[in-house]
């Protein structure tokens, strides 16, 4: 009996060993999946295999928040960085360290390895700091920060820190470099951009398209590579130059619907927690961070521009109806309307001048349009130019005559003197017979002003304004980003704006036509033929 109780105190001791063996090894599993977590990446939609699955130097990955946009940009960058796709390597090689990976990189399968050879140099694009630090870096209460999070443990040699205290820059062991940097920075000074030579940019979420310009020549060298993730929210640019182009077939630009209704499916995101969140959006904010959709389209400060057509029948019967028009002849513009020219000048960007025609019916008619790099006397020689109409005489006779024009506006800023010889824009325009005069600033106002003037269909717009037509089509309200004031939204962004200004402040003057001697009311409407 002693002999069996002896036996079974064995059996049980053996049986507390293989158990605490067994805890030990799934705790260093446990450990070892910590602190290697990009080995155990799931690629778990559509839209991320695709993603991580495409060759073009431009991918952007758009869609639903927590669809895993961010997460997966973040993978690609430190992939990038180490040569190849960690979790996409074979299990037996999971189980390496990643020194030995990076010091035996003939092991490493070529469908794991990305397109450039290390090493080479990553730059993360985030709106500010705080936000920096709270997706990338320190993370939040609810989530680690993406960088720290995937970074496998021996892969950093060091970490910079910056002025401000933010660990911005890490050097890993094989020589690659991945550094955080700003849309505010930028903002602050754009030429700290200028220079550096990168072998993949990151943007998470829109950004501006001047910062894209600034950094996309540091890829030259290298023909190298660009990421996008976001949420829609603004930055139209995006969708014009990027999304647009990919929806067209362009081969080194592909765009990702990030849809999160896969990971609801799979319990990864609550649906309940999903449905919670989207209760909380305004209806615009659920167009971009619940559907994925562009929502610079519901942002437009000029939503009742319609780029259509001009019908008639349309107009009276639904009050609804397109704004575009053929250009009206110069003829009939001659002798049925006053125009009135706006004029935005600048020293830098393109100066701007818009024709807007008054005519009989007491419509407001865009009719043309400048948008020029030019100096002053240069561009005053093109408004003559457009304002220049050819007219038979009495005698049958072609005559060189101007539009009449009732006022020429101009913005403030051309009536600033020069501090030391105190001239003006707005003298060298009088000086080339272009007698200017202060345009109205009441932006606001003139925004509604020009909306209602959309909406009774009082105002159209040539088809040959193309400029305009773009800028109406683009000019968007700020969006408000992290760590904002929703409020800033009802302020627009100070961009695709040169047109509309010209515009709105011609149509704060109402302006009128003045009776010129008209011919019969058949020939009233010839060359405009839009008339009641």
């Amino acid at each position: 009996m002693l002999s069996g109780l002896a036996e079974t105190s064995v059996d049980n001791e053996a049986l507390i060993r293989a158990k605490t063996a067994k805890l030990a090894l799934l705790k260093e599993k446990a450990t070892w999946i910590k602190e290697h977590r990009l080995y155990f990446r799931q690629e778990r939609t559509a839209g991320q295999r695709a993603f991580h699955g495409s060759s073009a130097h431009t991918r952007m990955a758009y869609g639903m928040n927590r669809s895993g946009k961010t997460d997966a940009g973040v993978a690609e960058d430190i992939s990038f960085a180490l040569g190849f796709r960690p979790w996409q390597l074979p299990d037996v090689l999971k189980s390496k360290p990643i020194e030995w990976l990076l010091d035996h990189p003939e092991e490493i399968p070529d469908a794991c390895k990305t397109p450039i050879k290390t090493p080479c140099k990553v730059l993360i694009i985030e709106d500010d700091w705080d936000t920096a630090d709270g997706i990338l870096i320190s993370g939040t209460l609810d989530r680690a920060g993406k960088l720290t999070h995937y970074l496998p443990k021996g892969s950093v040699l060091s970490v910079e820190k910056n002025s401000l205290g933010y660990k911005y820059q890490w050097h890993l062991r094989n020589g690659s470099l991945i550094r955080i940097d700003t849309e505010k920075s930028f903002v602050n000074d754009p030429n700290s951009f200028e220079g550096d030579t990168w072998d993949l940019v990151h943007y998470d979420e829109p950004k501006r398209r001047d910062l894209r310009i600034a950094l996309k020549r540091g890829l030259v060298d290298q023909y190298g590579y660009e990421i996008f993730t976001m949420t829609p929210l603004c930055e139209p640019w995006m969708k014009d130059e990027l999304f647009d182009k990919a929806e067209k077939g362009d081969p080194e630009i592909h765009s990702f619907f990030f849809d999160n209704e896969e990971l609801m499916s799979a319990g990864i995101v609550s649906r309940e927690g999903w449905a919670s969140f989207v209760a909380s959006m305004t209806e615009d904010e659920k167009e971009a961070r619940a559907h994925g959709k562009w929502i610079h389209l519901k942002g437009l400060v000029y939503p009742e521009f319609n780029a259509r057509t001009y019908e008639l029948k349309e107009w009276i019967e639904k009050k609804t109806g397109g704004h575009l028009i053929e250009r009206p002849t110069d003829e009939w513009l001659y002798q049925h309307s006053t125009t009135t020219v706006s004029i935005d000048p600048h020293p830098r960007n393109p100066m701007a001048c818009l024709f807007l025609a008054s005519d009989v019916h007491g419509r407001w008619l865009c009719y043309d349009e400048l948008y020029e790099k030019k100096l002053v006397p240069d561009f005053c020689s093109d408004i003559k130019v457009k304002l220049a109409v050819k007219i038979k005489n009495a005698l049958g006779a072609l005559e060189l005559r101007s539009q009449e024009v009732n006022l020429f506006l101009c913005d403030v800023l051309a009536f600033t003197e020069d501090p030391i010889d105190g001239k003006t824009w707005a003298s060298e325009f009088h000086a080339q017979d272009i007698p200017v005069e202060k345009a109205p600033k009441r932006r606001e106002a003139g925004i509604l002003a020009v909306r209602q003037a959309l909406k009774d269909g009082k105002l159209l717009i040539a088809k040959n304004c193309t400029r305009l037509i773009y800028e109406l089509q683009h000019y968007v309200y700020q969006e408000w980003r992290y760590g904002q004031d929703h409020s800033a939204k009802e302020k627009p962004k100070d961009a695709d704006d040169h047109l509309v200004e010209c515009l709105y402040r011609i149509v704060l003057l109402e302006p009128r036509h003045y009776n010129k001697v008209l011919k019969s009311s058949a020939e009233n409407v010839k060359g405009f033929n839009l008339c009641p």
